[in-house]
């Protein structure tokens, strides 16, 4: 299947079932691309259903010093959606989303599409500040990672600024001369602010 070490597969495996694990090649190579001209194989993809699922596969892969990429809708230009290691996909379970505040705030989950959450926010007059090209198939997530721009000026009653809280962020807690061990912390959705 991959170069990947049989106990780092084992030890996924009793965090996934095997429906939300693509190991064959031809599935893989299916996302050995993203919008750029970038290819690598990843050796496993992972579609992860849960944030107690990500902690444990991030944890997993940390101990067995694996490196994982997460992949979002994969309409990245530059290639961040593409690894030759391990790709984790967010499933249909993270495409939850809140309205806080009459519409001065939404909270989005990271597989939601850009232009659904400004659906969400039209009956308010409102819209998220980031406003890429591929805002109809891009994904929070991968809009907030890539830190994306605006592709066109929007009309002046639309300009909105967001503040976002990550996904997930990784905090340092001890620092060898070989090795940082890090814990990780996951949130399940970002939080947009409008001023």
């Amino acid at each position: 299947m991959s170069s990947l070490a049989p106990a780092y597969i084992n030890a996924i495996r009793a965090i996934l079932p095997k429906a939300q694990m693509i190991d064959d090649i031809s599935r893989r190579r299916a996302y050995a691309t993203d919008a750029s001209f970038y290819q690598l194989i990843p050796q496993l993809v992972l579609k992860v259903s849960s944030i107690e699922q990500m902690q444990s596969i991030l944890k997993t892969s940390q101990t067995h010093n694996v490196s994982v990429t997460f992949r979002a809708a994969g309409t990245s230009l530059s290639g961040q959606a593409v690894s030759d290691s391990v790709l984790l996909l967010l499933d249909e379970h993270w495409r939850g989303h809140e309205i806080i505040n009459d519409g001065q705030q939404i909270k989005l989950q990271p597989g939601v599409i850009g232009a659904q959450a400004n659906q969400y926010l039209a009956p308010y007059h409102r819209k998220i500040g980031p406003d890429p090209a591929s805002i109809n198939t891009c994904k929070i997530g991968g809009i907030a990672a890539n830190n994306a721009p605006a592709s066109r000026m929007r009309p002046r009653k639309s300009l909105l600024s967001a503040t976002v809280r990550p996904v997930w962020w990784v905090t340092t807690t001890a620092v060898a001369s070989d090795r940082v061990d890090c814990s990780v912390s996951i949130s399940s959705a970002f939080s947009f602010r409008f001023t």
